[in-house]
């Protein structure tokens, strides 16, 4: 009801009542300008927000502006997720805040018009809770704080990235129309006017009527508890009037999405089961954000580090603070279901586990958990949402606070007393008008969160140039996962090419079907990178160009150093465009104009790069070839490739060119080996312009003399064996080999005993000092062995024959095993065997040879007459005595 004298709220009369309703609204308008700045300075160069989502909610101006403009519709596109059709019925349309671009972009720009919807949106959300206040409040300057508090919200200001979760201008407007609706009688008026509001709410963003929901209800509950006389069947008819004129407002675009959920199967879609994860920190309440002057003054707590404080600032302010402690003390009766609407929507912002300085404490009971799983309540997925209803009571706590400590300044201070009896107005007015403006800067400082960050509106060049182009074609853009994406979209609004990728609300797998069935790009999503492992980079490449792509784009600035230089290698062909900003392949490569062979084969077949893994290789080692193949033809067969080891001094024709003819190939010393060129893609396969990448892995035989190795390759075909084209010397490795030796050196005594038929023990030297046998032995490779053979020295009791002291190893210390000895080499090895620990008496010495894994020993089977050689052993006739 209004009072006497006191317009209607929703009246605007000719004289003073009008023009204070002006100039609060000129007032908001200028502070906003100035807590958003710079915003106002970069209407049309940036966007405002800091992280990636605002260019997504850009992208939605964009997209409904073309379907307007040249057909379609609105809830599917083929601009996203290139080549499927994917729906938009669940992707984040902000309905008001689109009309309001699209209403003013032709004259200002699609940018500024971005940056006019925001300050719109913060300007009209401080105005409208000023309309309530200052019905409720009957006090113009505390309205004008309350309005402040609730457009200053700092998580409304830091939250620049949603844009429609900050336009809650509506909400208050909607409680002020059931309020009056319940106090007026139920007039019709009032219901249309909830029920527009209340629309305005839904289609602003379909999450925000679950915050309004929860006002209007707890309104009603305490109108019905507290001012029953006021009810009657014609409230609530009109309360059905007001939810039946929302219900027809929203149905033409809510319908998709009802659909959606009756028919589809996307329903649990809605619900991510975040509540655990998106809490508000305890702390949030009461640390500034992170550009308030105090900020640094919290920077040791661990909420002070955590990500969510940029973009989710709970703060409520000191000050703030405050005079809503004020209210809850000298104005309990007026304050109370606000306080009650605070504490419960604070309750629900915590979520279902408390956090508090970063931590979690699940054992901590939650009021959260015990309606955590109405369905409403889940539609909101982050328990921190709640914040955003938390400022409308918390503004009209503030505002009952401002006007109590108005009351109580009024009653005791006596010259303000003498002032009202006297009648002076213009004195009092005077120093209200003071109190208002303290409390309102003490507002401002409280919330004060500057510079609002904004991120350039630049678009690469290459975007601006293909934007004109004539035909149709589609692009991947790299790194590819979400957050970028969000980036190509707003990119999008300039070129209007499709996309592989892009961000709407709810990703579904049909969505992501193509990406999935082509494995260059299977997971890009998710990772961000294509597969640098696939062999087949050119099959890779055609997939994508048969869907219609034909443009790789790499960003530098998005991408990691070593990201893109592995991007850049395994692509291998040359950009079609290169500047500062971005790196763009073709997805059709032809050979020849956008790589070149570095070796020519035959059969159309050659090398675009060859590189060896090593340029030093020891025996028995291993070298890889890593080889990228590419056809200027198609081959027409299966061919393998002849990888050869040619050490020096080569027969055949000298380093440095192509190696015509058979004759005297290979060189006796040379290791060859063969291999399928692409196992899971035979050449015969091939086409045109095909480019593959392998490696190739051989183990190096251990007998390769030292020195310079050529590596020289050539195709076979796979049938054959038979040779096609010519034989390339693609690279050279060092083998460090070490020096054999096939001269018998000077020995003490000669043996000649043979072990089976791979080893000579040409003879031994034997010495004796410091309680050490020290046994140098002489052997000689009786062929090349696959068996690196351990040898034995044991020492034997000459009485009793017991084995009493052994040594076993393979030679040069284990460094220079039997399967590296060549044809005659000659090995002397030099064992050495302590005595310290043995008993005085006499003992032999025997050696012998055997299987490293099974043990067997290799049999004496020549030796001289005089030498015990049973039981694969040799006795040496030495006679150790201690």
């Amino acid at each position: 009801m209004s009072e006497r004298g006191w317009p209607h709220p929703l009246t605007l009369v000719i004289g003073h009542r009008s023009l204070v309703i002006f100039l609060a609204f000129l007032g908001y308008a200028l502070l906003i300008l100035v807590m958003t700045y710079p915003v106002v300075f970069r209407l049309g160069t940036h966007l405002v927000g800091f992280g990636d989502d605002m260019r997504v909610h850009y992208w939605n101006n964009w997209w409904v502006k073309k379907v307007l403009t040249e057909g379609g519709s609105i809830y599917s596109t083929r601009l996203l997720f290139y080549p499927q059709t994917v729906s938009l019925v669940y992707h984040n349309f902000g309905w008001v805040n689109i009309a309001g671009w699209l209403l003013v972009e032709p004259v200002v720009g699609g940018i500024a018009a971005y940056n006019l919807v925001y300050l719109a949106n913060v300007t009209l959300c401080a105005f409208a809770m000023f309309i309530l206040a200052r019905y409720l409040l009957r006090s113009e300057g505390a309205a004008f704080v309350a309005g402040l508090v609730y457009g200053c919200w700092p998580y409304r200001l830091s939250d620049t990235v949603h844009p429609n979760m900050i336009s809650t201008e509506w909400l208050p407007l909607v409680l002020l129309c059931v309020i009056l609706l319940v106090r007026e009688g139920g007039r019709v008026r009032y219901a249309l006017l909830a029920g527009l509001f209340l629309a305005l709410t839904g289609l602003s963003r379909w999450q925000m009527l679950v915050p309004a929901g929860i006002a209007v209800c707890a309104y009603l509950l305490f109108s019905v508890s507290c001012e029953r006389a006021r009810w009657s069947w014609r409230v609530v008819g009109a309360l059905a009037l007001a939810a039946l004129v929302a219900a027809l407002l929203m149905a033409v675009p809510f319908y998709p999405l009802a659909r959606d959920l009756v028919t589809g199967e996307a329903g649990d879609q809605l619900y991510l089961n975040l509540e655990a994860e998106t809490q508000t920190d305890l702390l949030a309440y009461f640390v500034p954000p992170m550009n308030h002057p105090l900020a640094l003054l919290f920077d040791d707590l661990g909420y002070a580090r955590s990500p969510a404080r940029l973009p989710y600032s709970a703060f409520l302010g000191y000050a703030v603070l405050a005079v809503v402690m004020m209210a809850v003390v000298w104005r309990w009766q007026a304050a109370r279901p606000w306080a009650v609407l605070a504490l419960g929507t604070f309750l629900l912002a915590l979520g279902p586990v408390l956090r508090f300085d970063g931590r979690l404490y699940p054992a901590m009971p939650m009021p959260y958990r015990l309606v955590g799983w109405l369905a409403p309540l889940r539609l909101m997925r982050n328990p921190h949402r709640f914040n955003t209803l938390l400022a409308l009571p918390v503004a009209m706590l503030a505002g009952h606070g401002a006007a109590a400590l108005r009351d109580r300044l009024a009653r005791r201070w006596s010259l303000v007393v003498d002032l009202a009896k006297h009648r002076h107005e213009y004195s009092r007015w005077h120093w209200s008008f003071l109190l208002w403006g303290v409390l309102s800067v003490l507002v401002l400082f409280d919330y004060f969160n500057l510079p609002v960050a904004m991120v350039p509106n630049h678009v690469p060049d290459f975007y601006l140039s293909i934007a004109e182009a004539p035909d149709d074609f589609a692009i991947v853009g790299l790194p590819g996962d979400r957050q970028n994406a969000e980036r190509y979209m707003f990119y999008q609004t300039v070129h209007g090419r499709p996309l592989l990728d892009g961000h709407i609300s709810r990703v579904s797998s049909q969505a992501l079907a193509f990406i999935s069935s082509v494995p260059l790009v299977d997971g890009v999503y998710e990772s961000g990178t294509i597969n640098t492992r696939l062999p087949d980079l050119s099959r890779q490449l055609s997939l994508l160009a048969q869907a219609g792509f034909r443009y790789i784009v790499l960003h530098k600035e998005l991408a990691s150093r070593e990201q893109l230089a592995e991007w850049r290698s395994y692509l291998v062909v040359s950009p079609c465009y290169e500047d500062e900003e971005v790196v763009v392949y073709s997805t059709a490569p032809v050979v020849g104009r956008d790589c070149s062979l570095r070796y020519a084969l035959g059969a159309g077949i050659g090398l675009i790069e060859a590189a060896l893994s090593t340029e030093t290789v020891s025996p028995d080692g291993v070298l890889e070839l890593r080889a990228i193949w590419a056809t200027t033809t198609d081959p027409g067969m299966d061919l393998k490739v002849e990888v050869a080891l040619v050490p020096p001094p080569l027969s055949s024709p000298p380093m440095g060119g192509n190696e015509g003819g058979d004759e005297g190939w290979p060189h006796p010393l040379t290791q060859v080996r063969c291999f399928a060129i692409s196992p899971a893609w035979p050449t015969g396969e091939w086409p045109a312009n095909t480019i593959v990448r392998d490696r190739y892995s051989f183990h190096i035989e251990p007998w390769l003399r030292d020195g310079k190795h050529r590596v020289v390759v050539r195709l076979v075909r796979a049938g054959d064996g038979g040779p096609v084209g010519e034989r390339v010397e693609v690279g050279e490795v060092a083998m460090l080999a070490q020096e054999r030796g096939f001269t018998v050196p000077d020995m003490t005594r000669t043996v000649g005993a043979t072990f089976g038929d791979a080893l000579q023990l040409l003879g031994y030297d034997l010495e004796r000092g410091g309680g050490v046998i020290h046994v140098t032995l002489h052997w000689q490779a009786l062929r090349r062995m696959e068996v690196p053979y351990k040898f034995f020295v044991h020492l034997y009791d000459a009485e009793s024959e017991s084995l009493v002291a052994q040594v076993d190893v393979m030679p040069h210390n284990w460094t220079y095993p039997t399967t590296w000895w060549e044809v005659d080499e000659v090995v002397s090895d030099e064992i050495s065997l302590p005595l310290e620990d043995l008993p005085q008496g006499r003992y032999w010495l025997g050696v012998g040879v055997y299987h490293p894994d099974t043990g067997a020993r290799l049999p004496v089977v020549e030796a001289p007459v005089s030498l015990d050689s049973s039981d694969g052993r040799l006795l040496l006739p030495e006679v150790i005595e201690r």
